[in-house]
């Protein structure tokens, strides 16, 4: 999980669209040597799971290519960032844990645990999400 790849992109990510309660739904992330991701958001059930999946964009409408980082077992770093955009954008700060127990210790001093995975693979992660400035 590159957290630091993630955290760099999250400050470039563009909204494609929002759900009904304006939380981005689909994203476009800055990759490597200037290629372009399209992340999709999906809320599984209610406040539980997040997932991502992520295809490289080619440029003029030339179609797409599943991203193959979120597809080989892992999280891609685009689909974090577009996480951690949504989060600041609700007000949110948010740790990532790669581990449900380290997100379950992390929270006991505050905040919620909330289960990522990628919709295209196997790969997965936890966060503890709490309102910005607690």
């Amino acid at each position: 999980m590159n957290k630091t790849a993630a955290r760099k992109a999250s400050e470039f990510v563009h909204v494609l669209s929002e759900d009904n309660y304006g939380k981005p739904k689909s994203v476009m992330v800055p990759g490597h040597r200037g290629a372009q991701y399209r992340v999709i958001l999906r809320r599984e059930n209610k406040g539980g799971t997040i997932s991502t999946e992520c295809a490289l964009t080619f440029p003029g409408n030339l179609g797409y290519r599943n991203c193959e980082g979120n597809t080989n077992g892992h999280l891609c770093y685009h689909g974090l960032a577009a996480i951690m955009y949504a989060a600041a954008k609700g007000g949110y700060s948010l740790s990532l844990c790669d581990t449900k127990p380290i997100a379950e210790k992390l929270a006991h001093m505050g905040g919620h645990v909330i289960h990522i995975r990628s919709w295209q693979g196997k790969g997965e992660a936890w966060v503890v999400i709490k309102e910005a400035g607690k």
